[in-house]
């Protein structure tokens, strides 16, 4: 050992420092003979980890030993997480190939792990998805939305724990402060609340994610247009739309929906009002449902249903309304085509339009029990028809069978079922006569042609009909035209 040692004393050293690119001191470490094996240890500037490149003798030069690659790492104060076993395996391989081993891992630091103070972390389901990668076969780009949704009492955040972190080394051993790590969470700001580790939204809404801060919105308020930038709207709260609505895009709102141009409609659904500063267009197609009222400056080839009342300013064009209460229309509105369905009447300047399409008004009448009956008349035919089939294979039949059995059994319960749905067309008219003091009142006139009912009462307008109100007159059995008040 003695021998090793005094070998070393004398043993040759060259030390490289590499560039900057590559701040490591790379050292090479020559026997005392010039044929003796070699040592090249290199580590970084932060002493985190050492690598060796380990080279045979040459000829009958003295090979590396386990000694002295000890004392090359005493020489270097390499003196914690030393690798023994990669520089046995590295020792043992240039002893039998005689080849060159590089770049193998002689020692590693620990690094130090930070102290974490604990934090809320939002949940990942709410991160924005953005959009479906490419392997998704077909993508309905109206469907994606840039807006996260969030119902009462959802979690939207959990508080991670505090972690402790540890002190690390580098092969020197020297120690290495295990420092703090702040990882910026969230917190609740708007209509959320903090219950026990969690952050929970008080309402149903839009989640807004703002620097950490998260809030709730009641109100989904849309700068812009609805269209592939936004894809389809469905909001539990108020809608407010600043621009326009592209053909194609539904609109479905918990609330009510305002939208302040014109609406090019396809589906536009609320639970509560919906408010049009411009016009309504449909292409014939487009439907608009409202649990309370509907507000527009016009309506074009649209279906329009409303519990509440329909105030629409200038023109109605070959839509289909429905109001359970009244349509009003502006001093110069009018409706031109389609058909128009109010329990309690309607007002207006004019109805119909000379050479165009019919123009039908119903009044009195609750709209959704008449499609109700609609509904049951169609499955009456169909049971009729029914009917009519087993009468004809049972009148065909010479002799009683147990087929024949089978098909008394269900001729007995389709005449079953007939008799309940007529008794229940029976319950159903008696409702249908909603109002029988709706009015149609026009200020202006109404063109020939034109179709009004009010209940169950109809009259065909044959010559023009100005400044007039139109009633039942029940006692006479018909509609009664009488000057405007």
């Amino acid at each position: 050992m003695d021998d090793n040692q005094d070998s070393f004393q004398n043993m040759e050293t060259k030390t490289e420092i590499e560039t900057e690119s590559s701040p490591a001191q790379k050292s090479t470490l020559f026997g005392l003979h010039e044929n003796d094996g070699t040592l090249t240890i290199s580590y970084d500037e932060n002493s985190m980890e050492a690598r060796g490149d380990f080279f045979p003798p040459i000829g009958d030069g003295d090979p590396l030993t386990h000694d002295f690659v000890s004392n090359a790492l005493l020489k270097f104060n390499i003196k914690y997480g030393v690798i023994w076993e990669n520089i046995e395996n590295a020792l043992s391989s240039i002893g039998k190939n005689r080849k060159p081993v590089k770049e193998v891992l002689i020692a590693q630091g620990e690094k130090a792990i930070p102290d974490v103070p604990a934090y809320f972390q939002l949940d990942k389901t709410l991160m924005n998805p953005g959009f479906p990668g490419l392997d998704v076969p077909r993508i309905d780009y109206k469907a994606i939305s840039p807006f996260i949704m969030v119902k009462k009492d959802q979690i939207l955040a959990v508080q991670q724990k505090a972690v402790e972190g540890r002190d690390g080394k580098n092969i020197h051993g020297d120690p290495i402060p295990k420092g703090l790590l702040n990882i910026q969470g969230v917190s609740g700001e708007k209509n959320v609340r903090t219950e026990d580790d969690k952050i929970v939204s008080n309402i149903d809404g839009r989640l807004i994610h703002n620097n950490g801060i998260l809030s709730v919105d009641e109100v989904l308020v849309i700068k812009g247009n609805v269209g592939y930038a936004t894809g389809h709207i469905s909001f539990p709260g108020d809608i407010v739309i600043e621009g326009f609505v592209a053909e194609g895009f539904k609109v479905i709102s918990g609330g009510s929906i305002m939208t302040k141009e014109t609406l090019d409609a396809t589906e536009v659904i609320a639970k509560k009002d919906i408010i049009v500063h411009g016009g309504i267009i449909g292409h014939g197609r487009a439907l608009l449902k409202a649990g309370g009222s509907i507000k527009a400056k016009f309506v074009r080839n649209c279906r329009l249903a409303a519990r509440n009342e329909i105030n629409i300013d200038s023109e109605i064009i070959s839509s289909s309304v429905f109001t359970l209460q009244s349509l009003f229309m502006g001093d110069k509105g009018s409706i031109v085509g389609g058909e128009i369905y109010a329990v309690h009447g309607i007002k207006t300047a004019f109805i119909g339009k000379r050479g165009g399409k019919s123009t039908k008004i119903h009044c009195g009448i609750d709209f959704t029990i008449q499609q109700e009956l609609e509904k049951l008349n169609y499955k009456l035919r169909i049971i009729n028809g029914k009917q009519q089939k087993l009468k004809d294979i049972i009148e065909s039949s010479p002799h009683a069978s147990l087929a024949d059995q089978k098909i008394e059994e269900l001729s007995a319960r389709l005449k079953d079922e007939l008799e309940k749905i007529q008794a229940h067309i029976i319950e159903l008219l008696a409702k249908l006569n909603a109002d029988e003091q709706a009015s149609v009142e026009v200020k202006g006139e109404i063109t020939p042609g034109t179709v009004i009912q009010i209940c169950d009462i109809a009259l065909y307008v044959e010559s023009t009909i100005k400044k007039a109100k139109i009633t039942l007159s029940k006692e006479q059995g018909k509609l009664i035209t009488g000057p405007l008040t």
